[in-house]
């Protein structure tokens, strides 16, 4: 609503300085909201820097003692070793919230890889690259938890950001407009009741004075 919309009253003006102290109080919660998000946010992505360099160092050496097994089998002699898993875990999905934002949470129990195939007729590089990769799948699926989290915080954060922006540079800058417009125009409104009354006066003394001289003439 443009100020020259508003009605120029009193009551309107007192509705728009109670909306302005809301909206203010409001960006105020909301801003402090968003400095907690993006604390906990750098926090968690510290956290998934550090899971994911670690994974990425742990992945690399599987690949590479994988490299040397395939060296020694073929195609389908590996397809055939792994047909059965070599690792399972039992897996909780859950959910917690982080200041409002509902993010996932796994928790599983921890578990040791075993080889099930035979290995008389196996390639030791095979059998490690194998048993490193089911060590380590407990640290990708943490990884993806937090992986996740960093997503919709990430979320959270920018739609948080722009209700901010949106109260603060929109809407107390128009409600302040509309409060001046008011309160300009009603100062305008008594200033010409102060004007209308000081010239009604002027009139009714003017009158007054006639009125004692006419009198005192016909007397």
């Amino acid at each position: 609503m443009a100020a020259n919309q508003v009605n120029a009253t009193r009551m309107e003006l007192s509705k728009l300085k109670n909306k302005l102290v809301t909206a203010r109080r409001g960006h105020k919660l909301l801003k402090d909201k968003q400095d907690e998000l993006v604390r906990q946010f750098l926090e968690i992505i510290q956290m998934y820097k550090a899971l994911r360099s670690d994974a990425e160092k742990k992945l690399s050496q599987v690949v590479k003692t994988y490299e040397l097994a395939h060296s020694s089998h073929s195609e389908i002699e590996i397809y055939e070793k792994m047909l059965v898993a070599a690792n399972e875990i039992k897996a909780d999905y859950s959910v917690q919230n982080i200041m409002g934002v509902s993010v996932p949470k796994i928790s599983f129990a921890p578990s040791t890889p075993t080889l099930t195939f035979s290995l008389i007729d196996s390639d030791p590089n095979l059998d490690e690259s194998i048993l490193m990769l089911g060590s380590i799948f407990p640290e990708l699926l943490n990884l993806a938890q937090v992986d996740k989290t960093c997503h919709r915080l990430a979320k959270e954060v920018e739609k948080v950001r722009r209700r901010v922006n949106a109260i603060e540079y929109f809407m107390i800058p128009e409600l302040e407009i509309q409060i001046k417009e008011i309160t300009g125009k009603l100062a305008d409104a008594e200033r010409s009741n102060i004007i209308r009354t000081m010239k009604s006066k002027e009139i009714v003394l003017k009158r007054t004075q006639k009125d004692n001289k006419d009198e005192r003439k016909s007397d």
